[in-house]
C-alpha cells in the first residue's frame, strides 16, 4: 500500500470508492478538485452526496482547488463539515518576464478562445449563437478559436453555412496577436490560459462561473456576464466593445 494518496478529483463522486479504499487500508489521503459545480449534483443527486460522502471527506487530510466556488459549495453541501481547505493557484503557461506586445491597431478587435472543443462545459454552443448575432457578423470583431475535442466540426459548420467571423486555429495560441478572452463556460474551474492571459496585460470576458470571478473583475480586469446565457454573453461583449 502506498503511504499516501493524492487523488485528482474529475467529479467527487465517482472517487467515493478510492476513498472508502484508504479507509479500509488505513492509507492517508488528501483530494485535488479543480471543478466542483452544480452540475455535479444534478448529475448524480444532492441526496447521494449527504448520504455517503461526508464521513469520506471528513477522512481527506486536505482539499486542494484552484478556486474558491469548489470550497463554497462543499460548505454548503455538507454544513461546515468539510476537511481543511487550500488554494492552490495554477502556475501560468507564459514567460513572466517577458510581456507580449500588443497587436498592430487594424480596427479589428480580435478575441482569443482557448478551451476543449466540447459543446456543454465551455458553453462554444453559446459562443456560435451570440456570433451569430446579426451586429456581430457586421462588426469589425473576430474569434480565433485554438483548441481540440468533438465539437470542432460544429464550430467549422457554423462558420461556413452561418458566416461566424472565426478560426479553428489547432491548439498553440499566439496572445501577441490578441487584444482579450473569452469564456463562455457553463463550468470551471480557474483556466491557466485566464492567468497567462492576464499576465499579458489582457483583459477577458468571461462567465460567472468557477474560478472565472476571483480573476475577472467587472469593469476592471474585464467584463463579467451576469449569467451563463446567450443575453448576458452578449451584453458582456457590448460593453468589451
Amino acid at each position: 500500500s502506498p503511504d499516501f494518496l493524492l487523488m485528482g478529483n474529475g467529479c467527487l463522486f465517482e472517487a467515493r470508492r478510492l476513498m472508502q479504499w484508504c479507509i479500509r487500508q488505513a492509507v492517508p489521503f488528501a483530494n485535488c478538485l479543480p471543478l466542483f459545480c452544480e452540475d455535479e449534483l444534478a448529475r448524480f443527486g444532492e441526496r447521494n452526496y449527504r448520504a455517503c460522502l461526508p464521513h469520506l471527506l471528513r477522512r481527506s487530510r486536505m482539499v486542494f482547488s484552484d478556486n474558491e466556488s469548489t470550497f463554497a459549495l462543499l460548505r454548503r453541501l455538507f454544513g461546515g463539515e468539510c476537511p481543511p481547505c487550500t488554494l492552490v493557484s495554477n502556475a501560468p503557461d507564459v514567460d513572466c518576464n517577458q510581456v507580449e506586445d500588443w497587436p498592430t491597431d487594424d480596427g479589428t478587435m480580435r478575441l482569443l478562445c482557448m478551451c476543449r472543443l466540447t459543446s456543454w462545459h465551455k458553453g462554444l454552443d453559446l459562443l456560435v449563437e451570440v456570433l451569430s448575432l446579426s451586429k456581430w457578423k457586421t462588426r469589425p470583431l473576430f474569434v480565433d478559436i485554438y483548441g481540440e475535442g468533438e465539437y470542432a466540426q460544429t464550430i467549422e459548420r457554423a462558420i461556413r453555412e452561418r458566416g461566424i467571423k472565426a478560426t479553428l486555429n489547432g491548439y498553440v495560441p499566439v496572445i501577441h496577436r490578441h487584444h482579450a478572452g473569452l469564456f463562455c463556460s457553463r463550468m470551471e474551474g480557474t483556466p491557466v490560459v485566464l492567468t497567462s492571459y492576464m499576465l499579458c496585460h489582457r483583459m477577458s470576458i468571461g462567465t460567472p462561473v468557477g474560478g472565472l470571478p476571483q480573476c475577472i473583475v467587472d469593469d476592471e480586469t474585464g467584463f463579467m456576464a451576469e449569467s451563463v446565457s446567450v443575453e448576458a454573453i452578449d451584453a458582456a461583449l457590448e460593453r468589451a466593445w
